[in-house]
């Protein structure tokens, strides 16, 4: 095996393809300002944050996933963030 050779990256078979899914991926990506480059060849990596105004105890994880955010950017990542969302226990 050559060292030359680059190891396709399994977030690469989401963007590639004529099926309607992934011209849908796509689609929403370029709508939300990302331009083609920013997920072409590079890794895509979930942050899931379960921030909310709702519940106080994880209200640090707001600046946590922005650093996250950051350092996945810095290394030539494509990051998608998810919220997650968790009841307060009102008692």
């Amino acid at each position: 095996m050559s060292t030359n050779t680059v190891k396709k990256l399994r977030s690469q078979e989401w963007w590639s393809g004529q099926a309607y899914e992934n011209y849908a991926r796509r689609a929403w990506l370029r709508a939300e300002g990302f331009p083609a480059d920013v997920f072409q060849n590079k890794p895509v990596i979930g942050i899931c944050n379960s921030w909310s105004e709702l519940n106080n105890c994880n209200a640090h994880l707001r600046i946590v996933a922005e650093s996250v955010k950051r350092g996945v950017w810095a290394a030539a990542g494509c990051r998608s963030s998810s919220p997650r969302f968790r009841w307060a226990r009102c008692s």
